[in-house]
């Protein structure tokens, strides 16, 4: 109960990925961040473009960009965690845009990490809530 079931959604010229959610829209809690990313469509990041993610939790982030995403696109992403960069694929499922915005936003789904590299964004995530919470930014 409070559980909607994994669907596409489609208007017969696009889909839409709709993740299995928790009652309160996200399976995981999400961060604000300001942290700028490389993202390529190859793992060997030989196109990259530079975004800003604005929030981010262990099955997702939103990134900010100039550049353009087509929605179901599979990509990679390069954040820098305490000095070592982290690599994680993920998938654009929605856009957000503001009117006469120059940017973009994508909603992202991150695909399947390992136990070690969860373990780590975890670590990583909690170390933005602290610095937020010390900052009184919540």
């Amino acid at each position: 109960e409070g559980y909607q079931e994994e669907q596409f959604v489609t208007d017969g010229t696009d889909r839409e990925y709709i993740p299995h959610f928790t009652w309160h829209g996200f399976r995981y809690f999400r961060v604000d961040a300001d942290i700028q990313a490389t993202v390529s469509k190859d793992r060997d990041f030989v196109h990259t473009q530079t975004v800003v993610i604005k929030d981010i939790s262990l099955c997702g982030l939103l990134i900010m960009t100039s550049g353009l995403f087509d929605l179901a696109d599979y990509s990679w992403i390069k954040i820098d965690v305490d000095g070592i960069p982290m690599v994680m694929e993920f998938r654009m499922i929605r856009t957000f845009e503001e009117k006469g915005a120059i940017t973009k936003k994508y909603g992202c789904q991150m695909i399947a990490a390992n136990d070690r590299e969860a373990d780590k964004l975890c670590k990583f995530i909690f170390n933005l809530q602290r610095k937020a919470i010390k900052n009184n930014v919540f």
